[in-house]
């Protein structure tokens, strides 16, 4: 019996992340972007005409493109509702995507808001990090003489 593994969206397991070293702020940063790039394909996909797998039962297609006002907007409200889904179910992966639009986009605010402090707080370590790697080039040089 093989014993349960749980992974990450990246698909690797939590002992690897570990040993690979994904662990604070830039590990959460990281999973959030290999999700977005996983919904960007799966849009990629279906712009292609390439489907993926739905858990939602088909539509039944009664409407023509060329078709009345009302059939337009009832294919744009369905196409609407389909982002909303996809954007709940990115939000917290592994959870049922939560079906009240309005919960889904305060989720949505808070993670782009949270994800712009911690990349805000990398780039200033970032700079803090080259100011010194400067510093130590200097005081090497400053040894050499």
């Amino acid at each position: 019996m093989r014993s349960k593994i749980s992974r990450s969206p990246l698909g690797i397991s939590l002992q690897q992340q570990q040993q690979l070293g994904f662990l604070g702020p830039f590990n959460l940063w990281m999973v959030h972007l290999m999700s977005v790039w996983k919904l960007m394909a799966h849009l990629g996909d279906q712009a292609c005409g390439r489907e993926t797998a739905s858990k939602k039962r088909p539509r039944v297609e009664s409407c023509t493109p060329s078709s009345s006002k009302a059939c337009r907007e009832k294919e744009r409200r369905d196409k609407l509702n389909d982002k909303f889904m996809e954007l709940g179910a990115l939000l917290e992966p592994g959870r049922p995507p939560k079906t009240d639009k309005a919960a889904i986009l305060v989720d949505a605010v808070r993670m782009v808001t949270q994800l712009r402090g911690e990349a805000h707080k990398l780039k200033d370590s970032n700079l803090n990090l080259q100011e010194k790697i400067k510093e130590l080039k200097s005081e090497k040089n400053d040894l050499r003489d």
